[in-house]
């Protein structure tokens, strides 16, 4: 599933700008597709012990928890001009 290209394009910007992996991106990407951990987890084929890591380290990074993060990024791609 694809996202919208403004989100997109913010969510882009966000990883570069937080330095995320391609793991932890994907985790956001499905996030905001709204996905629950559940399907994450099924979708990606990982361990809850491992999507845990990988949300921990989005909080490090960035400062938010995933769901306050993909919300961000819907909301800066909201206001794009």
């Amino acid at each position: 599933m694809t996202l919208p290209p403004r989100i997109e394009e913010t969510l882009s910007a966000a990883v570069e700008r937080f330095a995320l992996t391609a793991r932890q991106t994907c985790i956001v990407h499905l996030t905001l597709l709204s996905k629950t951990r559940r399907q994450i987890i099924r979708r990606l084929d990982i361990a809850p012990s491992t999507y845990d890591t990988h949300v921990r380290a989005i909080f490090r990074k960035t400062g938010m928890r995933l769901p306050q993060f993909a919300l961000a990024i819907a909301r800066d791609a909201a206001t794009l001009p």
